[in-house]
């Protein structure tokens, strides 16, 4: 099995993360703003890194469902960078 991980653009403003097919997710926040996931059940203070992944056979993670804001009251750099597994590089 080869696992080839991609990058894709970091998000600087408000929304969902757009990535389809996915078996893994690591969200770091690159900035000095605050970034709330999921309407705020889950923050990243800065230069923190949460990490997903799914445990069963055929599983994916739906990203459309990971909300992402920004706080700026703790800094103005939005920048919320994103690696993820797709499911066809496993």
């Amino acid at each position: 099995m080869t696992v080839r991980p991609l990058a894709i653009a970091p998000m600087t403003s408000d929304g969902d993360i757009q990535q389809d097919n996915i078996v893994a997710i690591s969200l770091r926040n690159a900035g000095t703003a605050t970034v709330d996931l999921w309407n705020g059940a889950w923050t990243l203070a800065p230069k923190e890194t949460v990490s997903l992944n799914v445990l069963e056979n055929g599983a994916i993670i739906d990203t459309g469902a990971i909300s992402v804001s920004f706080d700026t009251s703790t800094g103005g750099v939005k920048k919320l960078q994103i690696i993820v597994i797709p499911i066809k590089s496993c």
